[in-house]
């Protein structure tokens, strides 16, 4: 039936040509008899032809909302034209389909047509629709609730950008036309902390450009919370990457999801989506007890099986700041000033927001391995030890040795040394206490420093017949293999005639293990392009010295924690508070 428009909308449908990938399979599912015609913004369907919505961007996710506000009774509306049969969908666990409901339904391209939705059904919700005229289209379709919000939301949107003028103009220009738009013009304002001063001024009400001191992601966000807290009228923040490169749509249900909770705790954060396959996902939100735990790392989005398996509702103690919304209200502590990396798990951790997820509500991002180096070790490293000794993890004195081995020690038997001795920096600053961070806000002089050191480690163009000789690197299973290691010395006493005279391969950014080395003096670390990367080689020395200088700084952390761990709480509670970002841009 066509209803008058008494309904709030929830979420909208997201067709291929509004995501930065047009990934099919993210928005339905083996289409029979039907296809997307950019043309007409829809979807045609021949007669008999089938459009199942039951997608990572199209399903409905009863449990989350429910979450969200147990309230809420959804039904389901579309737009278009023609008689259509609606059938209404449940996932399973196992990645089938269950059918429920169905209804027909008239559509019209000036007004909604309405179907409810099965009543008290949990997990994926989605409806698979089939054409019964002989050219149906559907153009639009949403999720709503006749469920009035339970308060007013403004988002402040806050872009941190460093010398990416052509990303962040074009996320401007996305971002301003939902800005513009009627039902949001009063919703939303955005802010590009602009850290390489290097942006025009902004031509457009809604959207600031605030020059600014080079601070890294951290004093970017910093400024970004301080400057809209300081306007007025806010009640959330949203931190974003300086591309924007979410779908327009993930903005409106971050929204709809502030506007309905029952708990004004709750926040957002956006799930990371690989730039390089896109389907694939990196990280559905996270938790960290010592190390970071990414939920859902791997799955293939397009497959129903993988989605089913985002199902449920996982604690999860931060967002990442590639898309992370959250209540200006329950702010208690500002950003920690790491530069980079580890900020949005400090500030997660220390402000203990109650962190959503939603299907839909994303962003793709360049993979982490890629931009692996000894500078981001010696970034993880300082910010997983800062995170220890604040006291934001139960066991830390016992994690130091977990972050050691991890940072130091592996990637030392990897043949890594140069991020292995960067990780060993790390260590000596953290020790300095609270005043390292003080006076080294911009890391200017350890960039320096480590840019001096890194020689071997960064990617470069490889001959191809050097790659093609390489034998690829895998982890023995077998028992043998890894008593090998060990009665050899860890491969010190093969005869040469067993060295394998060829470089393994491995991947860039996933250090090889030890195991799978120890017959090879030299390993090619790969990029995921397949024609740069780098080749490191054994150095028995170096690897001896750096276990040394590990074992002894992890006894000197050993028994300085008490005391440290103490400074760093006095020192935390100053370095994220208001007042001291509020001295550093005065």
């Amino acid at each position: 039936m066509t209803s008058p428009d008494r309904f709030h909308g929830l979420q909208s449908l997201i067709w291929p040509d509004e995501a930065c990938h047009a990934e099919d399979a993210l928005h339905f599912q083996d289409p029979e008899a039907a296809f997307f015609d950019r043309a007409a913004h829809g979807v045609r369907l021949r007669p008999g032809g089938r459009l199942r919505l039951m997608s990572y961007f199209n399903a409905y996710h009863a449990t989350r909302w429910r979450q969200v506000n147990p309230d809420i009774v959804p039904a389901f509306q579309l737009k278009g034209r023609g008689r259509v049969r609606l059938c209404w969908e449940q996932l399973g666990a196992d990645g089938r389909l269950q059918p429920l409901t169905e209804v027909e339904l008239a559509l019209s391209p000036d007004g909604w047509s309405t179907s409810p939705m099965p009543a008290g059904v949990s997990g994926f919700l989605a409806p698979c629709v089939t054409g019964l005229d002989d050219d149906n289209l559907v153009t639009e379709g949403r999720y709503v609730t006749a469920l009035a919000p339970r308060r007013s939301v403004r988002l402040g949107l806050v872009i941190t950008h460093f010398q990416r003028q052509a990303q962040v103009q074009g996320a401007i220009a996305r971002l301003s036309a939902l800005m513009q738009a009627p039902d949001y013009r009063d919703k939303l304002a955005l802010k590009v902390i602009d850290n390489s001063q290097d942006l025009p001024p902004a031509d457009s009400e809604q959207v600031q450009i605030v020059p600014n001191r080079n601070l890294g992601g951290s004093g970017g966000f910093a400024r970004g919370l301080f400057e809209f807290e300081a306007d007025g009228g806010y009640t959330h923040c949203l931190f974003m990457d300086d591309d924007a490169s979410c779908p327009v749509e993930s903005i409106r249900r971050t929204l709809a999801v502030l506007e309905w909770a029952t708990d004004d705790r709750m926040a957002v954060a956006g799930a990371m989506l690989r730039d390089d396959r896109p389907r694939e996902m990196h990280e559905n939100g996270a938790t960290f007890a010592g190390c970071v735990h990414s939920l859902h790392r791997g799955l293939d989005l397009g497959r129903l099986a993988d989605l089913a398996r985002t199902d449920g509702l996982p604690h999860i103690d931060y967002g990442a700041w590639w898309y992370f919304a959250f209540p200006l209200r329950h702010v208690r502590h500002y950003p920690f000033p790491f530069f980079v990396r580890g900020d949005d798990i400090s500030f997660g951790l220390a402000n203990r927001f109650d962190i959503l997820t939603l299907n839909g509500v994303c962003s793709w991002q360049d993979a982490f391995e890629e931009k692996a180096s000894p500078l981001t070790n010696y970034l993880d490293t300082r910010n997983h030890l800062v995170h220890l000794l604040t006291g934001h993890v139960a066991h830390g004195r016992r994690a130091v040795r977990q972050v050691l081995r991890g940072f130091v020690t592996r990637r030392a038997e990897a043949m890594l040394y140069e991020s292995a001795e960067a990780a060993l920096l790390a260590v000596e600053d953290v020790l300095q206490g609270p005043a390292f961070w003080r006076a080294h806000m911009d890391l200017g002089e350890r960039r320096r420093m480590l840019a001096e050191l890194t020689s071997v480690e960064k990617a470069r163009p490889l001959d191809p017949a050097t790659i093609a000789q390489a034998r690829l690197c895998r982890s023995p299973r077998r028992l043998a293999t890894r008593l090998a290691y060990h009665l050899t010395g860890r491969g010190r006493l093969l005869p040469g005639k067993l060295l394998e005279p060829r470089p393994a391969l491995a991947r860039k950014g996933v250090p090889a293990s030890r195991y799978a080395l120890f017959r090879f003096r030299q390993v090619i670390y790969l990029s995921a392009s397949g024609h740069s990367g780098f080749i490191a080689r054994h150095d028995a020395a170096r690897l001896a010295a750096i276990r040394q200088r590990a074992r002894q700084l992890q006894q000197v952390l050993s028994e300085r924690f008490e005391t440290l761990s103490a400074s760093y709480h006095t020192g935390y509670a100053e370095l994220t508070s208001k007042a001291y970002w509020q001295a550093v841009y005065a």
